[in-house]
C-alpha cells in the first residue's frame, strides 16, 4: 500500500492494522513538521505493518502545508505499484493519478 499525504498519520496506523504484519506501507509526507507528526503517531501506536515513511514530494509541491526543506521530489510515476493507494495531497490527487505508470488495484482519494 502507499500513501500519499501522510499528514498526522492516523490513516497510516488504520491501514496498517488492515493489512496486518505481512503487510508494507510506504507513506510520502512534503512537509517537514508532518512527515514527523506522522512518524510519532505511528510509533505511538506499534502497529503491526512493516511502515516507511518518506519527506518526500510526489509531483509537485503546489498547496503544501507546511516547509519542504530536504524532501526528496518523487514522479507519480515512481511511487511503486501496489494494491491500494490512498491519495490526501491538497488537490493534487486527479493530476497524480493521472501521471501514474501503472494503476493499482484500488484508490481512495480525499474529496475536497
Amino acid at each position: 500500500m502507499s500513501i500519499v499525504g501522510g499528514g498526522w498519520g492516523v490513516s497510516t496506523v488504520i491501514a496498517a492494522l488492515q493489512v496486518g504484519e505481512n503487510g508494507k506501507i510506504v507513506v510520502y509526507e512534503g512537509a517537514n513538521d508532518w512527515a514527523s507528526r506522522a512518524q510519532e503517531t505511528v510509533e505511538m501506536n506499534n502497529p503491526p505493518a512493516e511502515i516507511n515513511i518518506c519527506h518526500g514530494i510526489v509531483g509537485n509541491s503546489a498547496n503544501l502545508r507546511g516547509e519542504a526543506a530536504g524532501a526528496n521530489q518523487i514522479g507519480p510515476e515512481d511511487i511503486p505499484l501496489s494494491d491500494v493507494l490512498v491519495l490526501d495531497c491538497e488537490e493534487r490527487e486527479l493530476k497524480i493519478i493521472g501521471d501514474l505508470g501503472d494503476t493499482p488495484s484500488y484508490y481512495y482519494r480525499e474529496v475536497s
